[in-house]
């Protein structure tokens, strides 16, 4: 979920982030670095696992 202009516009003067950062708020978040689904069916799974629950 990315935050509202205002609302980033908030975070940053409280914890002091620059204008760059500021910006990162207001995008939408992107999960992962590899393009999904993978091809192979397990890996397939295991990517599905580790988004939904996290790492170790």
């Amino acid at each position: 979920m990315a935050a509202e202009s205002h609302h980033a516009r908030g975070l940053a003067e409280v914890f002091g982030l620059d204008e760059g950062e500021e910006a990162t708020l207001c995008e939408i978040p992107y999960r992962g670095a590899q393009p999904m689904p993978p091809a192979e069916p397990l890996v397939y799974r295991f990517y599905g696992l580790v988004l939904v629950y996290g790492t170790i």
